[in-house]
């Protein structure tokens, strides 16, 4: 008898774990995004900024399958944020390359365009996606233009937005 117990047991034990391992009804991360829930998130973002007069937002990349951690093939995930970020990083990089097209034909229109790059270092929306560092250093760079040394902004774009 006592074999018969195990096996039931065993029985049991597999046949649960069998229908546990088939189910694709586990938990769902809502930190995760997949590639059209990142580019709905980064297209409210983007319907929300003003661009350069003349411009327009690019549009968020296309979904590429890539190699995923377990060797298949497949689409990538993105963590929550990632449409929002790469939408604010797209309109910085739209605006600095817009100051170093008018500084020196439109003083005034060069000075807007600092004034709104420099907003976005205390605006929330911008702001939660950079560390501290990155905003001190934009700052830094944003001084700099206002004294009239447009060259690390032209470094910034040429590292930061092709």
């Amino acid at each position: 008898m006592p074999f018969r117990r195990h096996s039931v047991i065993v029985v049991v034990l597999l046949a649960s774990a069998s229908v546990a391992g088939c189910s694709d009804a586990g938990p769902v991360n809502s930190d995760v995004l997949d590639h059209e829930g990142a580019r709905k998130e980064y297209s409210a973002f983007i319907e929300k900024l003003d661009f350069p007069s003349g411009s327009e937002a690019p549009s968020f990349p296309a979904a590429v399958k890539e190699q995923q951690p377990d060797g298949t093939m497949g689409f990538s995930n993105y963590e929550k944020g990632y449409g929002e970020s790469f939408a604010a990083s797209q309109w910085y990089c739209m605006w600095e390359e817009q100051w170093l097209e008018i500084n020196e034909e439109d003083p005034n229109a060069a000075d807007e365009a600092l004034t709104l790059l420099e907003g976005s270092l205390t605006d929330e929306a911008f702001t939660r996606y950079l560390d501290e560092s990155t905003i001190d250093w934009r700052q830094s760079v944003l001084d700099k233009a206002r004294l009239g040394d447009g060259s690390s902004i032209a470094q910034d774009v040429k590292l930061n937005c092709s």
